[in-house]
């Protein structure tokens, strides 16, 4: 028989949740309390939590200092990578794309309310092969959206 201590007044009980000595419910060893945190996880939490909110105001700043068309191009390659890697299930790191001549035309000025609009065009070289390819990117106070799919051609 497994034997076991109470966890209020360190009576042995066998198999019970509830103490015979005390009555006191007992939770099995291997359940921890929500509400218990190791001393580790005291410490550790805040820090995670701190520099999450620094990398993302970093980030977010690397962003709102770039120009719409700057955005928009990153944005615009961003997808074309994406596009890869699921077509041909592989990492981004092993994609080694090549960009150039990319360009970025304004379509529409954002509004007060209004999504602004960017056609980026460009080739991408991969695996000796040279394609052209076509996306549209909406913006909104800092934001970039795809609009719709990246269009290839050979």
């Amino acid at each position: 028989m497994n034997e076991k201590h109470c966890q209020n007044c360190g009576s042995e009980i066998h198999e019970q949740s509830k103490c015979p000595n005390c009555g006191h419910a007992n939770q099995p060893s291997y359940v921890k309390s929500h509400n218990q945190q190791t001393p580790k996880m005291k410490f550790i939490l805040p820090i995670l939590i701190i520099t999450a909110f620094l990398i993302g105001s970093l980030v977010s700043k690397s962003f709102a200092s770039m120009k719409e068309d700057e955005g928009a191009i990153h944005m615009a390659k961003t997808l074309v990578a994406n596009t890869y890697t699921s077509y041909l299930f592989i990492e981004v790191p092993e994609l080694d794309l090549d960009f150039s001549n990319i360009e970025a035309t304004l379509v529409k000025k954002e509004g007060d309310q209004t999504l602004g609009t960017y056609e980026v065009t460009g080739e991408v070289l991969y695996d000796q092969e040279e394609y052209t390819f076509t996306s549209t990117i909406s913006y909104y106070n800092g934001m970039y959206f795809p609009d719709g799919e990246v269009l290839f051609d050979e």
